[in-house]
């Protein structure tokens, strides 16, 4: 069953990279298709396209690493891990200490101000340096994280909107440019007790998600919040990816061993 796993996986991936070229020193160029990055119809038009984002990045890497537990020939996939992991020191931005979200777009480099760069710091498998993951953890905390889930978009960016209402255009414009994603609080906790090897403190950011339990949809979570305070809860009153996040982090915190703070 884990091979077939890794199998749907590989498939997934693969067009991801499958043109990486020395040029590129592993980040491969690639256009995401709008109905790809979004989910609404107009918003669409407002979000920029992405060129060299971070998710594949991180896919290849935790796929090497997957091939190899798993016991399959892990050769190609870690030399393409390994590429990855050293050139992925090209998304990190020195003066501002967080990542780029996108590379090489249609204006350039695209520091804006997103949650994506989370992920790099909360999966097993980490292509940052220690004091990386700790300044993009700190950088998340004080500009994207909320008592119910991490923002799409800063608020000191200009394209920030902060409440998911109006008509669908406005709900649409919002969506990524603000809104609060409640999934994203289970990679925030990992990422943070990554660093800050506090399981007290970690679990303690998932303890006011437990009031959406009664105040959305009962018993359960639901899908996206204003990014401005209060955080009103909006859009679907049950989301699976915010139960299974907020869960796993829970359970991880609680049973499993956390990788350490390595960025191998």
């Amino acid at each position: 069953k884990a091979r077939r796993v890794f199998a749907h996986h590989h498939a997934l991936a693969e067009p991801d990279v499958a043109k990486i070229a020395d040029g590129f020193n592993g980040i491969a160029a690639r256009v995401v298709p709008d109905d790809q990055f979004q989910q609404t119809h107009i918003a669409r038009r407002i979000e920029k396209v992405r060129d060299h984002e971070i998710r594949p990045k991180r896919r290849w890497l935790t796929l090497g690493q997957l091939a190899n537990l798993l016991k399959l020939p892990p050769d190609d996939y870690m030399k393409v891990a390994k590429k990855i992991q050293s050139s992925f020191q090209r998304f990190w931005h020195e003066p501002s200490q967080h990542c780029y979200d996108v590379l090489d777009g249609p204006h350039g480099h695209d520091l804006a101000p997103r949650p994506n760069q989370l992920l790099a710091v909360s999966l097993p498998y980490s292509p940052l340096m220690v004091q990386q993951q700790q300044a993009v953890v700190d950088y998340c905390a004080q500009h994207l994280y909320t008592s119910h889930g991490l923002r799409s978009l800063a608020p000191d960016d200009p394209q920030y909107a902060g409440a998911y209402t109006g008509d669908v255009r406005q709900r649409d414009g919002a969506y990524h440019q603000g809104t609060v994603w409640g999934w994203l609080l289970g990679p925030f906790v990992l990422a943070h007790f990554r660093v800050y090897r506090n399981p007290t403190l970690a679990l303690s950011f998932l303890t006011p998600m437990a009031h959406q339990l009664t105040d959305y949809g009962l018993g359960t979570l639901g899908e996206i919040f204003d990014g401005q305070p209060p955080f009103a809860p909006r859009g679907c009153i049950a989301q699976a990816w915010t139960v299974a996040e907020v869960l796993r982090a829970w359970h991880t915190l609680s049973t499993a061993p956390i990788p350490t703070t390595s960025s191998k």
